[in-house]
């Protein structure tokens, strides 16, 4: 960890990246139990942080430790070396096509609102072990009617962070992987990854794959509170699968389980209905 102090000349701070000078929006500073994500200049304002010091602990960078006191107008990201498996691709390979299941009508999305992380833990069978991701496509839903209080909204893009997690013991652990993403709330939108160069591979113990909801692009006041990720009821015949919520930047809310909310009757609709199981839905393109 490095601790860094700076003489404060301003109030509003821009996280810079330090090979490139480029700024990183809506990345998490945490303070406290609690934090703020950056907006989509990189910039923060130190009069939202409530404690004597800061902590940027984000994937790709060397985590950072601050005196909320000594900060001057930037901070500056070194990036980490990322030491990735070497990916060997041969010309005899078989390709695995586990495409999106069917949407679900009875609760096929689930709303998250802002500063929300909705991960699906994937454990695969033998067939899978080992294979290499080559694509991942994600399903959302759109909006309704019921979602617009303030009425229709002119600007319907979201920002999400698609993030890959490796798992020990059944347990979200290291992020492995991390990508801002824009989507439409107004319509059924599909986000695709192709991340074959990345070399990520399933564990034996499996991957978590997570949507977290950073905010809305503009920040209209009359803006939605939420956006609604599919979710699934089929099976996956290939992995076990088990889907959590929980809040980045809120140290105190517990992690939550997907299927035990609505197996407990929190929402009337599932009272009749036994073992109720939900999943995010997603599709998955293989190397093995």
């Amino acid at each position: 960890m490095l601790i860094a102090s700076y003489f404060a000349t301003a109030q509003n701070i821009i996280v810079y990246d330090s090979v490139n000078n480029l700024s990183l929006p809506y990345m998490a500073i945490q303070f406290g139990d609690n934090g703020i994500y950056t907006d989509d200049k990189g910039s923060f304002n130190l009069n939202d942080i409530t404690n004597d010091s800061l902590q940027i602990d984000i994937f790709g960078y060397n985590k950072l430790l601050l005196a909320k006191n000594n900060l001057k107008d930037t901070i500056y990201l070194e990036p980490k070396t990322q030491l990735l498996d070497e990916v060997i691709i041969t010309n005899k390979k078989t390709e695995i096509n586990i495409k999106q299941s069917k949407r679900t009508k009875m609760y096929g999305c689930w709303s998250i609102s802002k500063e929300t992380e909705i991960i699906s833990m994937f454990k695969p069978n033998k067939k899978i072990e080992n294979t290499l991701i080559k694509e991942l496509s994600f399903g959302f839903n759109k909006l309704g009617k019921f979602d617009f209080p303030e009425g229709k909204i002119t600007k319907p893009e979201v920002v999400v962070r698609i993030n890959i997690y490796t798992i020990e013991d059944g347990i979200i652990k290291d992020k492995i992987y991390s990508n801002l993403k824009i989507i439409d709330v107004l319509k059924k939108d599909n986000v695709v990854l192709n991340i074959e160069e990345e070399g990520i591979y399933f564990s034996e113990e499996g991957l978590g794959f997570g949507i977290e909801f950073i905010k809305y692009v503009n920040n209209d006041p009359k803006n939605p509170k939420n956006i609604r990720p599919a979710l699934t009821k089929e099976e996956y015949k290939d992995f076990k699968a088990n889907t959590i919520l929980r809040f980045p930047l809120n140290k105190n809310q517990p992690i939550l389980q997907l299927n035990k909310l609505l197996n407990d009757g929190h929402f009337d609709l599932t009272k009749k209905h036994k073992d109720f199981k939900r999943n995010l839905m997603i599709g998955f393109k293989l190397v093995k």
